[in-house]
Protein backbone atom coordinates (compact mmCIF):
# COMPACT_ATOMS: atom_id res chain seq x y z
CA UNK A 1 0.00 0.00 0.00
CA UNK A 2 1.79 2.93 -1.08
CA UNK A 3 2.49 5.11 1.75
CA UNK A 4 2.83 2.70 4.27
CA UNK A 5 4.17 3.72 7.72
CA UNK A 6 7.05 2.31 9.24
CA UNK A 7 5.42 0.14 11.95
CA UNK A 8 3.59 -1.83 9.26
CA UNK A 9 4.33 -5.13 9.81
CA UNK A 10 4.23 -8.27 7.82
CA UNK A 11 0.79 -8.96 6.69
CA UNK A 12 -0.44 -5.84 7.64
CA UNK A 13 0.33 -2.62 6.23
CA UNK A 14 -0.94 0.73 7.56
CA UNK A 15 -1.07 4.44 6.31
CA UNK A 16 -1.55 7.71 7.90
CA UNK A 17 -3.18 10.42 6.36
CA UNK A 18 -4.63 13.76 7.06
CA UNK A 19 -8.16 14.69 7.29
CA UNK A 20 -8.49 16.34 3.99
CA UNK A 21 -7.07 13.09 2.03
CA UNK A 22 -9.17 11.09 4.22
CA UNK A 23 -12.25 12.76 2.68
CA UNK A 24 -10.58 12.43 -0.81
CA UNK A 25 -10.30 8.58 -0.77
CA UNK A 26 -13.63 8.18 0.66
CA UNK A 27 -14.76 10.44 -1.87
CA UNK A 28 -13.34 8.21 -4.73
CA UNK A 29 -14.47 4.73 -3.05
CA UNK A 30 -17.82 5.79 -3.55
CA UNK A 31 -17.40 6.85 -6.94
CA UNK A 32 -15.81 3.39 -8.03
CA UNK A 33 -12.51 3.47 -7.73
CA UNK A 34 -10.91 0.21 -8.63
CA UNK A 35 -7.02 0.86 -7.70
CA UNK A 36 -5.04 1.40 -4.29
CA UNK A 37 -6.10 2.46 -0.87
CA UNK A 38 -9.40 4.32 -2.55
CA UNK A 39 -10.11 0.72 -4.59
CA UNK A 40 -9.48 -1.31 -1.08
CA UNK A 41 -12.10 0.94 0.66
CA UNK A 42 -14.55 0.65 -2.07
CA UNK A 43 -14.14 -3.44 -1.76
CA UNK A 44 -15.31 -2.30 2.14
CA UNK A 45 -17.93 -0.04 1.37
CA UNK A 46 -20.57 -2.69 1.12
CA UNK A 47 -18.75 -4.88 3.67
CA UNK A 48 -20.97 -8.24 5.04
CA UNK A 49 -19.25 -7.31 8.57
CA UNK A 50 -18.57 -4.21 10.00
CA UNK A 51 -17.88 -3.16 13.52
CA UNK A 52 -17.49 -0.18 16.13
CA UNK A 53 -14.87 0.05 18.58
CA UNK A 54 -14.56 3.17 20.90
CA UNK A 55 -12.37 3.29 23.28
CA UNK A 56 -12.14 6.49 25.84
CA UNK A 57 -9.92 7.62 28.86
CA UNK A 58 -10.32 10.88 30.94
CA UNK A 59 -11.91 12.33 28.20
CA UNK A 60 -9.99 11.28 25.05
CA UNK A 61 -10.00 7.82 23.05
CA UNK A 62 -9.67 6.06 19.94
CA UNK A 63 -12.20 5.08 17.59
CA UNK A 64 -12.11 2.14 15.19
CA UNK A 65 -14.65 1.41 12.40
CA UNK A 66 -13.69 -2.29 11.07
CA UNK A 67 -14.63 -3.98 7.66
CA UNK A 68 -14.01 -7.58 6.47
CA UNK A 69 -14.10 -8.92 3.20
CA UNK A 70 -13.04 -12.26 2.23
CA UNK A 71 -10.13 -12.59 4.15
CA UNK A 72 -9.21 -8.85 4.39
CA UNK A 73 -9.58 -6.49 7.11
CA UNK A 74 -9.67 -2.78 7.00
CA UNK A 75 -9.55 -0.30 9.84
CA UNK A 76 -9.79 2.80 9.65
CA UNK A 77 -8.68 4.83 13.15
CA UNK A 78 -9.05 8.11 14.64
CA UNK A 79 -8.56 9.90 18.00
CA UNK A 80 -11.77 11.52 19.59
CA UNK A 81 -12.25 14.08 22.43
CA UNK A 82 -15.00 15.09 24.67
CA UNK A 83 -15.90 18.70 24.27
CA UNK A 84 -19.03 20.27 25.97
CA UNK A 85 -21.28 16.50 26.13
CA UNK A 86 -20.10 15.89 22.48
CA UNK A 87 -17.22 14.56 20.37
CA UNK A 88 -14.82 15.74 18.72
CA UNK A 89 -12.40 14.16 16.13
CA UNK A 90 -8.87 15.38 16.05
CA UNK A 91 -6.99 15.50 13.07
CA UNK A 92 -5.86 12.82 11.22
CA UNK A 93 -6.97 9.20 10.10
CA UNK A 94 -4.68 6.12 10.14
CA UNK A 95 -5.86 2.85 7.91
CA UNK A 96 -4.79 -0.97 8.25
CA UNK A 97 -5.06 -3.60 5.94
CA UNK A 98 -4.47 -6.50 7.40
CA UNK A 99 -4.88 -10.20 6.81
CA UNK A 100 -5.44 -13.14 9.22
CA UNK A 101 -3.92 -12.83 12.80
CA UNK A 102 -2.63 -9.32 11.78
CA UNK A 103 -5.99 -8.15 12.27
CA UNK A 104 -5.52 -8.46 16.45
CA UNK A 105 -2.39 -6.26 16.37
CA UNK A 106 -4.45 -3.55 14.75
CA UNK A 107 -6.65 -3.79 16.94
CA UNK A 108 -4.69 -4.42 20.27
CA UNK A 109 -4.53 -0.48 21.25
CA UNK A 110 -8.88 -0.53 21.31
CA UNK A 111 -8.74 -3.29 24.06
CA UNK A 112 -8.60 -2.27 27.73
CA UNK A 113 -7.56 -5.36 28.59
CA UNK A 114 -3.81 -6.09 30.20
CA UNK A 115 -2.31 -2.13 30.63
CA UNK A 116 -5.37 0.20 30.71
CA UNK A 117 -4.76 3.96 30.83
CA UNK A 118 -3.63 5.91 34.10
CA UNK A 119 -5.81 8.73 33.27
CA UNK A 120 -8.75 9.12 35.54
CA UNK A 121 -12.07 9.69 34.31
CA UNK A 122 -13.83 12.51 35.57
CA UNK A 123 -17.32 10.79 37.51
CA UNK A 124 -20.05 13.03 36.18
CA UNK A 125 -19.10 11.81 32.80
CA UNK A 126 -19.34 8.12 33.29
CA UNK A 127 -22.18 6.25 34.46
CA UNK A 128 -19.65 3.86 36.40
CA UNK A 129 -18.06 6.24 38.10
CA UNK A 130 -14.29 6.75 38.86
CA UNK A 131 -12.98 3.88 35.52
CA UNK A 132 -9.67 4.21 34.33
CA UNK A 133 -10.96 3.47 30.14
CA UNK A 134 -13.93 2.04 28.78
CA UNK A 135 -14.45 -0.09 25.71
CA UNK A 136 -17.93 -0.14 23.40
CA UNK A 137 -18.26 -2.55 20.51
CA UNK A 138 -20.90 -3.32 18.07
CA UNK A 139 -20.32 -5.70 15.59
CA UNK A 140 -23.15 -6.34 12.63
CA UNK A 141 -23.53 -8.78 9.97
CA UNK A 142 -25.19 -8.21 6.43
CA UNK A 143 -26.31 -9.90 3.59
CA UNK A 144 -28.12 -7.94 0.95
CA UNK A 145 -30.50 -5.83 2.93
CA UNK A 146 -31.15 -2.44 4.32
CA UNK A 147 -30.75 -4.08 7.94
CA UNK A 148 -28.21 -6.31 9.66
CA UNK A 149 -29.15 -9.81 10.06
CA UNK A 150 -26.80 -10.05 13.34
CA UNK A 151 -26.25 -7.50 15.85
CA UNK A 152 -23.34 -7.57 18.57
CA UNK A 153 -23.34 -5.02 20.76
CA UNK A 154 -21.20 -4.82 24.61
CA UNK A 155 -19.40 -2.53 27.13
CA UNK A 156 -16.51 -2.87 29.22
CA UNK A 157 -14.91 -1.24 32.09
CA UNK A 158 -11.56 -0.89 33.41
CA UNK A 159 -12.22 -0.40 37.02
CA UNK A 160 -9.15 -0.35 39.73
CA UNK A 161 -6.98 -2.45 36.87
CA UNK A 162 -10.18 -4.78 36.85
CA UNK A 163 -11.78 -5.87 33.45
CA UNK A 164 -15.59 -5.44 34.16
CA UNK A 165 -18.23 -6.58 31.69
CA UNK A 166 -21.35 -4.18 31.64
CA UNK A 167 -24.43 -5.93 31.39
CA UNK A 168 -28.11 -4.49 31.43
CA UNK A 169 -31.19 -6.68 33.04
CA UNK A 170 -33.97 -4.40 32.32
CA UNK A 171 -33.50 -1.30 33.88
CA UNK A 172 -31.01 -2.53 36.19
CA UNK A 173 -26.74 -2.49 35.53
CA UNK A 174 -24.84 -5.78 36.17
CA UNK A 175 -21.57 -5.60 36.63
CA UNK A 176 -19.54 -8.89 35.96
CA UNK A 177 -15.69 -9.04 36.32
CA UNK A 178 -13.69 -10.42 33.61
CA UNK A 179 -10.04 -12.19 33.43
CA UNK A 180 -7.95 -9.99 31.33
CA UNK A 181 -8.28 -10.73 27.83
CA UNK A 182 -11.71 -11.63 28.24
CA UNK A 183 -12.70 -8.29 25.20
CA UNK A 184 -10.38 -9.36 22.70
CA UNK A 185 -11.88 -13.44 22.90
CA UNK A 186 -15.29 -12.03 22.81
CA UNK A 187 -14.73 -9.94 19.95
CA UNK A 188 -12.54 -12.75 17.92
CA UNK A 189 -15.86 -14.75 18.74
CA UNK A 190 -18.08 -11.95 17.58
CA UNK A 191 -16.46 -11.41 14.36
CA UNK A 192 -16.38 -15.20 13.32
CA UNK A 193 -19.93 -15.43 14.45
CA UNK A 194 -20.73 -12.54 11.91
CA UNK A 195 -18.84 -13.92 8.96
CA UNK A 196 -21.01 -17.17 9.59
CA UNK A 197 -24.29 -15.02 10.15
CA UNK A 198 -23.17 -13.43 6.94
CA UNK A 199 -22.57 -16.32 4.69
CA UNK A 200 -25.60 -18.28 5.83
CA UNK A 201 -27.79 -15.30 5.42
CA UNK A 202 -26.97 -15.44 1.77
CA UNK A 203 -27.88 -19.64 1.25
Amino acid sequence: MPGSTPGSTPGSETLQVETEEWRRLVRAARAGATDGVAGILADHLDAPVRALLVTTAGGRGVRSRLTLVGGRAVTVTQRIESVEGGTRVEPGVRITVSDGDELWRSLAATLPDSEPPSTQADDADHLLGPEESNLRVRVDAWRGSDRPVMVWDRLWSVVDDRLMDVRTDGDELRLLERPAGSAAEELRSALTEALDAASRAGV
